[in-house]
């Protein structure tokens, strides 16, 4: 599979304020595209969100556009590194007919680094509740295992 049929949107938790959805482009963030939530966010919103970018995605209609940057700039974090440390993420991935989500461990080194295997896999086609709960359930505890 080529990378232009993967479709990945990066959702960040962060310091249980917001909620930011960023759409990725090859492996560059569209971050003139990111999207803010509240934190909690319900999970049929965020799931229609996510559903929204990925259909957008799979589209063609958003591309990387190398003058937007910052998306990850928030109140009281002006540095990557702040960012990382402040963020629990996961990653929504549509592939084919499959939508995986896998969580990112923030507090390497290296940066966010992935789990080896997605911690869920639902076929396309699933509704924006589903969606939203499937990624709230692999969100919150990493929220929670970083809070604690």
């Amino acid at each position: 599979m080529k990378l232009s049929e993967r479709y990945p949107v990066s959702i960040y938790a962060v310091r249980e304020k917001t909620t930011l959805l960023v759409p990725t482009v090859g492996i560059k963030c569209a971050s003139h595209e990111a999207r803010k939530l509240p934190w909690l966010p319900q999970a049929e919103e965020l799931g229609a969100a996510v559903l929204e970018l990925l259909g957008e995605l799979k589209a063609g209609r958003i591309q990387y556009d190398p003058e937007a940057k910052g998306y990850w700039f928030q109140p009281g974090i002006r540095s990557w590194k702040a960012f990382q440390a402040a963020s629990s993420s996961v990653d929504v991935v549509l592939r084919g007919t499959e939508l995986s989500i896998t969580r990112w461990d923030g507090r390497s080194e290296r940066g966010f680094v992935p789990e080896l295997e997605p911690c869920t896999v639902l076929r396309d086609g699933a509704g924006p509740k589903e969606l939203g709960e499937a990624i709230l359930a692999a969100l919150i505890p990493l929220v929670e295992k970083e809070r604690g």
